[in-house]
């Protein structure tokens, strides 16, 4: 961004916004209890519950990957935050009970047919305490 001018490379990200002006991050951030499996993507506000757990797992192919999964909460609920492949690394700097930020993160149903939270090739967290 330079000026009044954006540049976008192949892998932006890009949201339409209605209204006047673009939304800070809290005014885009959800609940936990308020995220269903959707096409959109999610920002969320929370606290780690359990420190991330990296591992590599192979797939029916036979192709090694890695899987790096916490658990985390705010005051609605919790639920899994889990990154595969070069997604699997946004989580390693991260510990238990740092409060962070997830923006650009999908949320799919998962085993049991919960929801659960999966970072995008488009997502970032920040750390907030």
């Amino acid at each position: 961004m330079y000026g009044k001018s954006i540049m976008l490379e192949a892998d932006s990200f890009v949201r339409k916004v209605d209204g006047q002006g673009i939304p800070t991050l809290p005014e885009i951030r959800t609940k936990i209890k308020e995220i269903k499996p959707a096409e959109t993507l999610y920002c969320v506000e929370a606290i780690i519950l359990k420190a991330p757990e990296k591992r590599e797992i192979q797939t029916k192919a036979g192709e090694t990957i890695l899987r790096s999964e916490t658990f985390i909460e705010d005051d609605t609920g919790q639920i899994w935050l889990k990154g595969w492949r070069s997604q699997a690394r946004l989580l390693e700097q991260f510990t238990q009970g740092e409060i962070i930020t997830v923006t650009a993160v999908n949320a799919k149903a998962g085993l049991e047919n919960r929801t659960e939270l999966f970072l995008s090739a488009y997502s970032v967290i920040t750390r907030k305490n």
